[in-house]
């Protein structure tokens, strides 16, 4: 986004939890795994990462998106910019600015969680599909 001169966009998560049974019938595995989720050898704005959780041996799942009115750095932003210029926090700020703003303040929330283990984007992909077949038991659940 920053290399694009684009500002003023916020995250969005989801996080669902999947019984132990769930894990299973999606292949969720011991073993450790580091890929990018990509389409097409494209990035997707929107990313959904599984982990099983190695205690409760749920699958732990977080849909992850850039939200918001994606909004180019013109002479209009950097007008504002300057009247806003007293505003604490203002998205009023160069593209650079706001995103290396935007990553520091996730980086200091997230933490991480050593019962967590990744799973292939496979998983992922067998978790959404058994969402959408059985969302009601999930919701009544």
């Amino acid at each position: 986004l920053i290399s694009n001169g684009i500002m003023d966009y916020s995250l969005l998560l989801a996080v669902c939890r999947l019984p132990p049974g769930v894990a299973q019938t999606c292949g969720a595995g011991p073993l450790p795994v580091t890929e990018t989720t990509s389409q097409n050898g494209q990035l997707s704005v929107v990313h959904r990462y599984a982990m099983l959780d190695t205690v409760s041996k749920e699958l732990v799942v977080i849909t992850a998106g850039i939200i918001d009115f994606f909004q180019p750095w013109t002479a209009a932003k950097k007008a504002a910019m300057y009247i806003k210029s007293l505003e604490f926090s203002k998205a009023t700020v160069p593209p650079a600015f706001y995103g290396a703003r935007f990553a520091k303040h996730f980086e200091e929330r997230f933490q991480k969680d050593e019962t967590l283990l990744a799973q292939p984007a496979a998983v992922a992909k067998a978790s959404a599909e058994w969402c959408l077949a059985h969302g009601s038991e999930i919701v009544q659940g």
